[in-house]
């Protein structure tokens, strides 16, 4: 409980402070990172010291991402890979790339998501949704478990929900058990997050 405006601005400093100690000098990668939300996750990392790779799909909304946080943040902070999340070869290599660059790898943000798509185009949904979201989280874990020169990380994956289209729900529920599993069998070493409704509580509170 906040009794005053002068306690509440020494607590926003002072989360502050631990965000910007807990990110400094990490290096990430964030999926769908050209733009919305994956742009804002990127950018908060950025401001508070960490080292970020920009991956997407679309190389011109993801150069000019690049060049914009190059110029707030310095050449070396920042870094953009065309990388399609439904492709091994593509994520495999962009992460083994950033690692290069980066000299490790703390974080991974699975971001990168579609909205559903009726007829012959669900497979488009599952194969981004699901099926990249899940590469995503096991190339994190390859690359930060301890037992293969890693050092631990966190993982953070959005699930991208539509109220308005229930079967899209499901197939989250899905993406959710798989993940878990992964994350059991797998990410003894890392620590697993789900964001759902609030996307703050990553940005604000980790």
């Amino acid at each position: 409980f906040v009794s005053s405006e002068s306690e509440y601005n020494r607590t926003e400093l002072s989360a502050s402070a631990t965000l910007r100690m807990s990110l400094s000098g990490k290096a990430a990668i964030v999926t769908g990172a050209a733009q919305g939300l994956g742009k804002a996750f990127s950018e908060v990392m950025l401001q508070n010291g960490a080292k970020v790779a920009l991956t997407d799909y679309s190389s011109d909304h993801g150069l000019k991402t690049l060049a914009e946080f190059q110029t707030k943040y310095g050449e070396n902070k920042v870094m953009f890979m065309k990388c399609d999340v439904t492709s091994k070869e593509e994520m495999a290599e962009t992460f083994q790339t950033v690692k290069e660059r980066f000299g490790g790898l703390d974080i991974v943000i699975n971001n990168a998501g579609v909205g559903f798509e009726m007829g012959d185009l669900w497979e488009k949904t599952v194969d981004v949704n699901l099926k990249g979201t899940i590469r995503g989280t096991i190339l994190g874990i390859e690359h930060m478990r301890r037992d293969n020169g890693g050092h631990g990380g966190v993982i953070v994956t959005f699930l991208q929900w539509q109220e308005s289209i229930p079967i899209h729900v499901d197939q989250s529920m899905e993406q959710l058990k798989v993940l878990s599993s992964c994350t059991l069998k797998l990410g003894r070493k890392i620590q697993s997050y789900l964001l759902m409704e609030s996307v703050s509580m990553f940005l604000h509170h980790r």
